[in-house]
């Protein structure tokens, strides 16, 4: 029988809204890459970052988990004027503005909107409990506004 670390992420809304890139479709499910920037964005905020190095450093070597995600649909897009980042050169920030398109990731409200990301392991480790231990310091995953909170299990 196959042992696995699993990392579940659970949002506080029914949206998320993450990009393949800047200009791109929306990611769903939040590919691995983006898991790990939350989980290591979430230890250094506790501060506990150098005390999950070894196990970061280990879950970062692993291969690609297996991700099991909801069914999920694109909402809506929307433009919004936000202050481009080129310095404060100019004090008048309206002439300043650059659209920016939100098109969020919609849940189902009827099902368990949770993603589990599994990693096979070959060998039980102290350092696949570190792993489950950092990701609980977890907040957002996606943009500053898709609020989450992830746990684990072997």
């Amino acid at each position: 029988m196959t042992t696995y670390v699993r990392i579940t992420i659970r949002w506080l809304d029914d949206r998320y809204h993450g990009l393949v890139n800047r200009e791109g479709k929306p990611e769903w499910p939040p590919s691995p890459y983006r898991l790990f920037q939350a989980i290591v964005a979430g230890a250094a905020r506790a501060g506990a970052l150098d005390k999950f190095a070894a196990a970061l450093l280990w879950l970062e070597a692993l291969p690609a988990p297996i991700i099991i995600a909801p069914p999920a649909r694109d909402g809506q897009a929307l433009v919004r004027f936000v202050p481009n980042n080129d310095g404060d050169k100019k004090p008048d920030r309206q002439e300043r503005l650059t659209a920016k398109i939100v098109a969020p990731t919609l849940f189902s409200t009827d099902s368990d909107a949770a993603v589990h990301y599994l990693w096979p392991l070959k060998t039980e480790t102290d350092l696949a409990s570190q792993v489950i231990s950092a990701a609980r310091h977890l907040a957002f995953l996606g943009w500053g506004i898709d609020m989450a909170f992830a746990d684990g299990g072997l």
